[in-house]
C-alpha cells in the first residue's frame, strides 16, 4: 500500500516531463534549418549594404559645392607711362603677349577701359588686375598713322589726294566704313571702324573739316593722321603664385625723381642658385668673393675687439 503512491507519482512525472521535453526538442529541431539558411543570406546582404552606403557618400560629396580654384590676376603685357588727361601711353610690349595678339604697339595711347575714361597709370593697372586671366576687355586706343599721299591716287573728281578710306554718310563721327586696297590709308594700317580724329596734330570733327584739310594738301607728301579704335584684349595670366594671388601685371615706366631727392637705386641682381650650372670662370670668381667676405668678417671682428679695449 505504501509503494503504490510512489509508483504512481513516478509515472506521473515521466508522463509530464516526457511530452514537454519532446516538444522542446522538436522546436529546436524545427528552428535549426531556418537559422542555418539565414546565415548565408546575412553574409550576402552585408556587402550590398556597404556598397550602397559608399555610393550614397560619393553622391553627397559630388553634390557639395567645391571650393573655387584661385585665379591669377589678368595681364596685358605692356610697359606704360602717364599720358595727357588721364590717358596711358604704351611704351613697349612683351613678345608673345596678349597685347601683341591684340595688335597693340608702342606709341598707342589708351584712353578708356571697358568704355570708362582712364584716370592714369594706376587706374589701368588696378582695372586689369581686377579681372582674371582669360577675361576679355575692351580698350579704346588712339594711334598715329603715317600716310604716304601719292599724286597718282586722287579722288574721283581729281580735286584732292585720296586717302582710300570711305566714311559713313550722315554720321556725326568720321567713322571709316570701307577701305580701298593699295591706297595710303590701307597701307598705313587703318581699319574699318576707325574714327579719324586729327590730321597733322589738328583735330577734325566732321567731314567738311576733313575735306578742307585734304584740299590744302595739294602736293604728294607724308602726313600724320590720328585714329581711335576699340581693341579687344584677352587677358593673360600674370606671373606669380596662383594660390596667393600675388602677381606682377603690366608695369609702369620708372618715374623721374622729385626735385632735391636722389634717384632710386636699381634693384640688385641676385646671384643664381648654388646648384645652377656655372662656367669654371664664374665658379672661381665665386670662391674669391667668398674668401673676400671671410676676410672682411675677420677685419670687422678685429676692429670690434680693438674698440672694446
Amino acid at each position: 500500500m505504501l509503494r503504490l503512491p510512489s509508483l504512481m507519482s513516478s509515472m506521473f512525472l515521466v508522463l509530464a516531463v516526457g511530452p514537454l521535453g519532446a516538444a522542446a526538442s522538436f522546436a529546436q529541431t524545427s528552428q535549426s534549418p531556418n537559422t542555418q539558411a539565414e546565415r548565408p543570406q546575412a553574409a550576402e546582404v552585408r556587402p550590398r549594404i556597404q556598397r550602397e552606403q559608399r555610393r550614397d557618400a560619393a553622391q553627397r560629396v559630388e553634390r557639395e559645392p567645391r571650393a573655387a580654384e584661385p585665379q591669377r590676376p589678368g595681364r596685358i603685357g605692356i610697359e606704360i607711362a602717364a599720358g595727357e588727361q588721364g590717358a596711358v601711353r604704351i611704351r613697349g610690349r612683351a613678345d608673345d603677349s596678349p597685347a601683341a595678339a591684340a595688335g597693340l604697339v608702342a606709341g598707342d595711347l589708351v584712353l578708356a577701359f571697358e568704355g570708362r575714361p582712364l584716370r592714369g597709370v594706376d587706374d589701368l593697372i588696378a582695372s586689369v588686375r581686377a579681372r582674371p586671366a582669360g577675361h576679355e576687355v575692351k580698350l579704346r586706343v588712339r594711334r598715329k598713322l603715317r600716310l604716304e599721299l601719292r599724286d597718282d591716287q586722287r579722288t574721283d573728281d581729281g580735286r584732292r589726294l585720296a586717302l582710300g578710306a570711305y566714311l559713313g554718310v550722315g554720321e556725326s563721327e568720321l567713322v571709316v566704313r570701307q577701305m580701298r586696297g593699295g591706297f595710303p590709308a590701307a597701307e598705313a594700317g587703318m581699319r574699318e571702324g576707325d574714327r579719324i580724329v586729327a590730321i597733322e596734330g589738328e583735330p577734325v570733327g566732321n567731314e567738311a573739316e576733313l575735306i578742307e584739310r585734304m584740299l590744302a594738301l595739294d602736293e604728294p607728301r607724308a602726313i600724320d593722321l590720328e585714329v581711335e579704335r576699340d581693341v579687344l584684349v584677352r587677358l593673360g595670366a600674370a606671373p606669380g603664385d596662383a594660390s596667393s594671388g600675388r602677381a606682377a601685371p603690366d608695369s609702369a615706366a620708372p618715374r623721374p625723381p622729385e626735385p632735391g631727392r636722389a634717384a632710386p637705386r636699381p634693384p640688385m641682381r641676385r646671384d643664381p642658385p648654388r646648384d645652377a650650372p656655372l662656367a669654371p670662370e664664374l665658379e672661381e670668381l665665386r670662391r674669391e668673393l667668398d674668401a673676400l667676405r671671410e676676410e672682411l668678417r675677420q677685419l670687422r671682428e678685429e676692429l670690434r675687439r680693438r674698440a672694446l679695449r
